[in-house]
């Protein structure tokens, strides 16, 4: 629905880039975005996932 209004002002192109912005920021998203609480649990990283929810606790104040 959004290429109808990106291809008559802006190009198929203008399309293909913004259809392309999800993996250009994946990398970054990896980073910064902290595993599940279930999957730290299930792996038995306890140190991570003190981390985690000391964060959680943190921004929950």
């Amino acid at each position: 629905m959004g290429a109808m209004y990106l291809i008559p002002n802006f190009g198929w192109r203008a399309v293909v880039w913004l259809g392309a912005l999800p993996l250009i920021f994946m990398p970054i998203l990896y980073k910064l975005l902290p595993e599940s609480i279930n999957y730290l649990m299930t792996k038995n990283k306890k140190s991570k996932l003190v981390d985690v929810l000391n964060q959680v606790n943190v921004y929950g104040q």
